[in-house]
């Protein structure tokens, strides 16, 4: 485990809304590790990509693209 950064407030502040509100996100890969580690996104029943070229596959699995 890393050190926290001081400029990581930002990324968790968002991902405290982003976590339970969204159906997915977007993250770097040691915070789509904590979140994953922490079982928060299957708690919120989020999908957590660290690879944004999984985006458009994951948003047309859940209608959300055609």
């Amino acid at each position: 485990m890393r050190a926290i950064d001081h400029n990581d407030i930002r990324d968790l502040d968002a991902m405290s809304i982003a976590v339970p509100y969204c159906n997915v996100i977007v993250v770097e890969k040691y915070w789509g590790h904590q979140v994953g580690a922490t079982r928060l996104d299957a708690k919120y029943g989020a999908k957590v990509l660290t690879d944004l070229r999984e985006l458009p596959k994951e948003l047309k699995l859940i209608g959300c693209v055609a």
